[in-house]
């Protein structure tokens, strides 16, 4: 294994962040809930339904 001593030029100026995707599945009803910069994507009859949007501070509404 080779040690990388550049890891903190690296990440010099790259923030952080998380995200989260939750499904709650209860007999033919499902609850999703979307954190971050991810989304619940939902292949209904080999078509993909994107189901949330991303979560981001960039976003208005």
């Amino acid at each position: 294994m080779k040690e990388n001593n550049n890891i903190p030029e690296i990440l010099t100026g790259v923030g952080s962040g998380a995200c989260c995707v939750t499904a709650l599945i209860e007999g033919k009803e499902i609850i999703i809930l979307n954190l971050g910069d991810c989304r619940v994507v939902l292949c209904r009859n080999g078509v993909a339904e994107a189901l949330t949007r991303d979560h981001r501070a960039e976003r208005e509404d």
